[in-house]
């Protein structure tokens, strides 16, 4: 079954293993410049077409190899967001200190950390002169205060 990798096998590997990124890439374009009254169903559509495609190259040549699995990475690619976007909310975020917690938030989609973390505060946002609030417009949050010090933090 295994066999000892010469140049030529692991060269090809890696070829192919190029393409399905750059096609899984790629993808991602073509989702973004579909119609948005194609979201709800446009990523299993990509990934059903892109294994349709693959199924269809003949891969007697290295450009039809590449071809195939181009089309290969985007039908992963795109599979496996419109897998992601019908567990999420499905399934409850785990308890994420826990090992079983963030294999399950991993496995389903859930991005932990930045739902159960607050982001980073660096002394230079602290002495920014101005403070966000909720404000009603949508396009101006920032209110200027006035601080009685730049002096870093721990000063």
């Amino acid at each position: 079954m295994f066999k000892k990798p010469t140049q030529k096998t692991v060269v090809g590997q890696a070829t192919k293993i190029g393409a399905g990124v750059i096609g899984a890439k790629l993808s991602d374009g073509v989702a973004a410049v579909m119609p948005e009254s194609t979201n709800s169903y446009k990523k299993g559509a990509i990934a059903v077409a892109a294994l349709v495609g693959a199924a269809c190259i003949d891969t007697k040549t290295t450009a039809g190899e590449v071809a195939q699995s181009a089309l290969v990475g985007m039908a992963i690619k795109q599979g496996t967001d419109a897998v992601t976007d019908l567990l999420v909310p499905a399934i409850d975020q785990q308890d994420n200190s826990k090992t079983t917690g963030k294999f399950i938030n991993a496995v389903v989609g859930h991005n932990a950390e930045t739902i159960t973390q607050p982001a980073p505060v660096s002394a230079k946002m602290l002495n920014s002169s101005y403070s966000w609030n909720a404000g009603t417009s949508s396009t101006e949050r920032a209110v200027p205060v006035s601080l009685p010090s730049k002096a870093p933090l721990g000063v």
